[in-house]
Formats: C-alpha cells, structure tokens, sequence
C-alpha cells in the first residue's frame, strides 16, 4: 500500500512516534497523556513476555484493551472541545498501531468524521487508514466516513488528504474506477501542487500498471555503467523489484530473491533491481555483502529515480512480475508466493493478483 512520494516513512512515524507520548498538558490532554504512559507501560510488559517466551495472553486479559477503553471513554467525552480532535486521533492511532479491538477500528476512525473533520490533527489519521482499513468492515464503510470529511471541511489541506486516502483504499481494494474518480477530483482542486502531481501518478498507475497491462519500457544504466531496456529483455520472465538499502523489509525479501534465483537459474528468469538509494558506495556494500542476484538499475538521482517516477513508487519494496511478453501478471508477490507466481508464468498459468491479499 502506497500514501506519498516519502515511500511510506511519514505514516510508519505516525505510528511509532506514540510511542513516546507528547507533553500534554491541562485537562482531558493530561488525562490521555497518563494513560499513554500506562499503554506504553502496558506493551513493554507484553512484549516482554513474548521475548521471554511467553504466549500471547487472551484479548480478555490483555492490559492494553483496558486502557483502549479508557482512552475510547475519554475520546467520547471530549467531543466538542478544544482537545477532542487530538484525543480522538491519537486514540485511532494507538489501536492503529497495535492492531487492538479490530472490530472497532473502523468506529474510532468515524468519531474523527463525525465531530473532528476539520481539525487539522486529522491529517495524522489519514495515514493510518490504508495500512489498517482491511481489519474491519468494508472498505465503502471507510471511504464513506473519508467522503464526510471531504464535504464537512472547508481545509483544502484536509480535503485532499481524504481524497488521497479515499483513492488509496479504493485503488488497494482493486476498484480502479473509484479510485480514478477520487484521484481526479485532486487534480480539479489543483491548489496543491505536489498533491496534484501525486494524484496524476496514480492516474498513471490505474491506467498503464494494472495486472493484464503492458509494462511500460524504460531504458536506463546498471550500477556497472551498461545500458539496458525492459525491451531488451523480451523472451524473459522479469521480476522488477524496487528497492533501496535503507528500506527493512526490501532487506528482508533477499532470502527469496535468491531462492527464486537459484530456483529458476536454467529459465529465462531475471531479477531487475531497481535502487533509490541515494549513495553508490552504500548500495555496492549492500549487494556484496547479502550476494543480491540479478542485474541492478542505479543513478544519482536517488528516490526521484526515473524509472521509480515512471512506475510510480510510493512504497518499498514495490515488485512488478512481467511475463516473456512484456506483460503485468502480478504486483507484490512477496515472501513465500514469489516462486509460484514465477513458475506459474513457465507453466502458462496466469498467476493471481497478489493485490487481492493485502
């Protein structure tokens, strides 16, 4: 799942970042910031637990869904007033992160609607939805209460972060019409210069990389100097992987990479890294030290790399399987499906749409 051209990274902070509770003061804000101690206290007992070999304690039992209730009661009274919004948010955001009381997630994301769309502390929200808006209800139920937003506030800001997050969900939910629907809408607001540039990349993605569609060519240099086009390797299977060192779960792909390139080391198979690493010196380390097969695509331009922007790379990894005929057969066939959507291609098996997952 895709927000922005940060790859991501401001959401995994939206998420993180509570971890360490902010110095609230006076009222309702000094009563939710005692119970972020409590909840931060809370996981760390239960993590420990985990690392010290323990089971997961039943949900019943489990500290943290207590103290959710009580931030739940406190968000519900505070409806109205001055720090509402925050409590409201922040509430979504420590059930967000934890993935605690699934059933209510979707609940807690409607209080924001309902009585802080305007708040500018809902544009933290937004970036929660796409990662979590699969644990519960339907997706029309999220996109609703986003579409409230987008017609209760006067904030352009917040306006086009709800229709960013509404495409998101619609996109990831594999209805393209409703994402391009909410996408162009960005584009007719047009006061935001980068959100319109965002929203025009996605438009790219619905209407030329979607599984069945052609893969767009592009011709660019290896981190060895040669030049080479995804034309030039028509014939082959190609597993086009986007990644950057600094990207962890890029890191933790590595294994299956080259288990699928051992795998299919006597086929027409090839594996195209593509870096948005900004340092040459880092990346060269990096491939050496984890023995990355594959050819590798590398320029100084970093996260702005051409083919990156043409692919529209909002999130690493970002994998793009392509048939012997130039042709999208799967996105993001991570971890374990990697192998059997590539030998389903040599099996003339279309392979599903690994978007359908997620």
């Amino acid at each position: 799942m895709r927000l922005h051209r940060s790859f991501l990274t401001r959401a995994i902070v939206v998420l993180t970042a509570i971890a360490a509770p902010q110095s609230l003061r006076a009222g309702p804000k000094e009563d939710f910031a005692k119970l972020e101690d409590e909840m931060e206290s809370a996981h760390e007992e239960f993590v420990s637990a985990h690392e010290a070999g323990g089971d997961a304690k039943p949900a019943a039992d489990d500290r943290r869904l207590d103290i959710l209730k009580k931030m739940d009661a406190l968000a519900d009274s505070a409806n109205g007033l001055p720090d509402g919004a925050e409590i409201a948010v922040r509430t979504f955001l420590w059930s967000a992160r934890f993935e605690m009381d699934r059933e209510k997630l979707v609940s807690r994301f409607e209080r924001i609607a309902t009585y802080h769309s305007g708040s500018d502390s809902t544009l933290e929200a937004f970036e929660a939805v796409p990662y979590v808006y699969r644990l519960s209800a339907t997706p029309e139920t999220w996109t609703r209460s986003l579409r409230r937003i987008v017609d209760q506030t006067d904030k352009k800001e917040i306006k086009l972060g709800a229709l960013r997050t509404e495409g998101l969900v619609q996109l990831d939910a594999g209805k393209p019409p409703a994402a391009r629907a909410a996408f162009e809408e960005i584009t007719r607001l047009g006061a935001d210069a980068d959100a319109v540039k965002l929203a025009r990349g996605y438009l790219f993605e619905i209407e030329h990389l979607q599984i069945g569609m052609p893969a767009p060519d592009f011709t660019a240099r290896t981190i060895d100097g040669k030049e080479i086009s995804l034309k030039s390797l028509r014939g082959k299977v190609v597993l086009l992987d986007f990644w950057a060192t600094w990207c962890g779960k890029c890191l933790t792909e590595t294994s299956h990479l080259k288990a699928a390139a051992e795998r299919f080391k006597d086929k027409p198979f090839v594996i195209v890294g593509v870096s948005l690493d900004d340092f040459k010196e880092m990346l060269v380390a990096t491939i050496e030290q984890k023995g990355l097969p594959g050819l590798q695509i590398w320029d100084d331009t970093g996260r702005e790399n051409p083919v990156g922007v043409l692919y529209n790379v909002q999130d690493l990894p970002q994998w793009y399987l392509i048939d012997a005929d130039g042709v999208i057969r799967a996105r993001n066939p991570f971890g374990e499906k990697l192998i059997p959507s590539v030998d389903s291609l040599f099996s003339q098996q279309p392979p599903r749409n690994e978007n359908a997952d997620h």
